[in-house]
């Protein structure tokens, strides 16, 4: 009991708190920004056994420059195929065992979990030449080591 930690309710945090002044950089370091957003839905797969559960999650992931959004910015107008590059959202589809269910190819519950969501990884690339897991094996391992980028890492190049 002594190690709990009980969160102070929101109403007890005054708000100059939470509240943080912003200054901008005048050098901005941020080339592209990329927006990931989604939602899930449980599915029972059998009504006389309702603990067993499938999750269908989608994300949609958006991608653009740095400069596409400062460009917009300083538009007095915004062209409807400007406003498109920002709306591009590639989407993504995920049936997830999540409740008493396993893959078939699989014995325990927590393989097919991580199975599922490495083929996910395996066969989804938002339109790249890459799949994600490249893309996750890149980020993770290789580019940034010391934060340093070279000029091919800046063009996108895997």
């Amino acid at each position: 009991m002594e190690r709990i930690y009980k969160p102070s309710r929101a109403e007890d945090i005054p708000l100059t708190d939470l509240v943080v002044n912003f200054t901008p950089l005048s050098n901005n370091p941020i080339e592209a920004i990329i927006a990931v957003d989604g939602g899930y839905t449980e599915a029972i797969l059998d009504k006389d056994f309702p603990s067993r559960t499938l999750h269908f999650l989608q994300f949609g992931a958006l991608f653009f420059k740095q400069e596409d959004l400062a460009q917009i910015n300083s538009s007095a107008f915004i062209a409807p195929e400007d406003m498109a590059k920002l709306k591009n959202i590639s989407r993504l589809k995920l049936a997830l065992p999540t409740r008493n269910i396993c893959l078939k190819d699989e014995n325990t519950f927590q393989c097919s979990v991580l199975k599922t969501i490495f083929k996910f990884f395996m066969k989804n690339s938002l339109d790249e030449d890459k799949t994600l897991i490249d893309t996750l094996a890149w980020f993770v391992f290789h580019r940034y080591k010391g934060g340093q980028r070279t000029e091919e890492d800046k063009q996108g190049h895997q």
